[in-house]
Parts: C-alpha cells; sequence; structure tokens
C-alpha cells in the first residue's frame, strides 16, 4: 500500500553494508504492508525523518496525519480512488526477528517513482535499505517496466554515489525558488498584454505543442507529460478533494494566439504554494513575471505566505530573471533513472 499518496516523499539511501552480523539480525523479511504495521511505520518515521522530507517541506507530523487518513478512509475507499486516479502503488515493510524496523514504496502511473525509503536508525548500514530497493526493484521488472525513477538533494553526495552504483543515471536537475507573498509586482512590457481563463480539455494539444518546445527530450522521456497537472481526471479530482488539496491552472492567450500555461497547487495544511514547472515558449518568457503575479494573487486569497517553483538548472536565464526579482533558490534536486530493460 503507498501510503503517502499523493504526497511523494523523495528517496534517501543509506549506505550499504555487505557484513551483515547475524547475531544483530538473524531474520530479515521484506514484505507487503499490512495494516498491523502502522503504528510500527509511525515509530519508524518519527525517529528516522530523512532531510529529503523536511527539505520538500513534510514533518513526521504531516506523515501520521496522511498515514492515519488514509489507513481509516474518508468519503470513499482509498484504493477505489488511486484507481480512478490511475495511481499505482506499493509499499513493503522491512522485518527484522519479527519486529518492523523499515519501510518502502514506489508509486506513478505510467512511470513508477521509488519513495518513502525509512530504516530505524538502531537497523541502518546492515543491508536493509539495500534489499527494500532490490524488493522493489525486482518487482517492477517482472511487471515490465522499463525503468524506476528517484529524486535526491543534490547536496546529499552520499545518496548520489549509492545510486550510480546501483546502475542510475541522472536525467533532470532543477532548483527551487522561493519568495513571500504578497509578490511584489515587476511585470514588465504594456499592462494587460495577456489575457488568461481556465483551461479547456480542448487546449491540451496547445499544451502539448508548447510543452515540447520548451521540456528537455530526455525529461519529457521519463517523467511524461506535465497535462495531468493541467487537465486532471475525475479521478484526480476526486484525490484532490481527498487530500483537502486546492489547484489553480490557467492558459495565456496574446492576441488570440496561446502563449503558456501556469498552474498552481497546495493544501489547506500547507502555508506555502506551489508551482509547476510553467510551460511558455522561450519568446513569450517576458510574460511570465504577469503570469506569476496572477499566481500569487490566488495565493495570497488563500492566506498563503511563500510560492515556490522549481525551475530546470539549464535555464539559466530564467533563474537569474527570478533572482533578480526577488525569488531565492532554496533547494536543488537531482533526478535519477535505471533502467530495469538493459
Amino acid at each position: 500500500m503507498g501510503v503517502l499518496v499523493p504526497q511523494l516523499f523523495p528517496e534517501p539511501y543509506y549506505a550499504k553494508n555487505p557484513d551483515m552480523s547475524e547475531k544483530e539480525v538473524k531474520e530479515l523479511v521484506i514484505r507487503e504492508f499490512r495494516y498491523d504495521d502502522l503504528d510500527a511505520l509511525i515509530t519508524i518515521a518519527k525517529a528516522s525523518f530523512a532531510e529529503e522530507y523536511i527539505a520538500s517541506g513534510q514533518s513526521p507530523d504531516s506523515f501520521v496525519r496522511q498515514v492515519r487518513m488514509v489507513v481509516s478512509g474518508r468519503m470513499i475507499p482509498f484504493a477505489l480512488l488511486s484507481i480512478l486516479a490511475g495511481i499505482q502503488w506499493k509499499l513493503y515493510v522491512a522485518e527484522v526477528d519479527g519486529t518492523v524496523v523499515g519501510c518502502s514504496s514506489y508509486m506513478g502511473r505510467k512511470t513508477m517513482e521509488l519513495a518513502n525509503l525509512m530504516v530505524h536508525p538502531e537497523y541502518r548500514r546492515r543491508g536493509i535499505g539495500q534489499a527494500l530497493l532490490e524488493k522493489r526493484l525486482q518487482h517492477l521488472k517482472a511487471n515490465g517496466y522499463p525503468f524506476v525513477k528517484t529524486t535526491v538533494l543534490a547536496t546529499n553526495e552520499a545518496s548520489l554515489g549509492n545510486l550510480h552504483k546501483q546502475g542510475f543515471e541522472v536525467f533532470d536537475r532543477y532548483s527551487v525558488l522561493e519568495i513571500p507573498l504578497p509578490l511584489r509586482n515587476n511585470t514588465t512590457g504594456p499592462m494587460h498584454s495577456i489575457t488568461s481563463r481556465q483551461v479547456k480539455q480542448s487546449d491540451i494539444f496547445a499544451f502539448k505543442e508548447i510543452e515540447i518546445q520548451v521540456a528537455n527530450p530526455a525529461w519529457l522521456q521519463i517523467q511524461g507529460s506535465a497535462a495531468p497537472n493541467y487537465f486532471p481526471s475525475r479521478g484526480d479530482q476526486l484525490m484532490q478533494k481527498f487530500t483537502n488539496g486546492q489547484r489553480w491552472t490557467r492558459v495565456f492567450v496574446k492576441n488570440t494566439i496561446t502563449i503558456g500555461f501556469l498552474s498552481a497547487s497546495t493544501s489547506s495544511s500547507h502555508t506555502k504554494g506551489t508551482l509547476f514547472r510553467p510551460v511558455v515558449a522561450q519568446e513569450n518568457i517576458e510574460h511570465l513575471s504577469q503570469m506569476l503575479q496572477e499566481a500569487a494573487v490566488w495565493l495570497q486569497h488563500l492566506g498563503k505566505e511563500t510560492m515556490q517553483i522549481g525551475i530546470p538548472d539549464e535555464s539559466e536565464l530564467l533563474i537569474d530573471e527570478l533572482q533578480n526579482n526577488g525569488w531565492v533558490k532554496t533547494l536543488s534536486w537531482v533526478q535519477l533513472v535505471k533502467w530495469l530493460e538493459r
């Protein structure tokens, strides 16, 4: 069971120690999560919350709330919601001598991402994290997935080194920039030179046309189109309601021509709003500040204190432009892929 749907916690990795002591670990079993594992899982989360989780704005308390919400169920069964939203997930636990000491999961739609790896501090460096990794990779490969991906902090050199040893390759690097609200109006160019409206399903063709122009081909191949963030299915909408999420999505038009898309999300438990990577062609990047201003107004209306956005590191000019307008780079992340069919 993928307990943390839809919040996907990044995947920290612990160093493998091949000399597992039989005296300390007599029997290691990797199995699927059961509901009666819940209390043990919560204990592990409180004891081993990793830097990646905290950096992504999560806390042990938010983890516990999400776990309890999913297990107790609200509105309609969570499993049905996942099916409707096209989400697949699986959560494993590591059991040592009958005691649950770790967990890990994968989730996704067409592509799967590793996440939620936690090992109790007293049981680290004994090969447990490695065993949880191998179990997931074996299951995904057996089910025909050509690759699996994961995300770690760029500063986590130990994790990156371990991932490289396991055959993972970097396919994307991006930085998160943040700014307090209300947003200072730095709109350049003629005021009202563009208009915006709520997206319609028919906009998806223009969206994908612009996305192909602006997205890195490797990123697009592995991540897939960001269209579900802008054109949510009925299942996505139900999942959003289930998790108290809110979504703002707009299409921007200039002289009847679609020039870009922007989407923001937040939830009742967060003080921040998160913007997805803007989908706007380079020749229209001058209008991005006006697009961001509209997103800021929506978030401020909801009482949010800050907003953040992820920008690929290769978009240096865009990052410089944002920093010149008061945005501060807070974190840098690395996305990696392991090809299972090779």
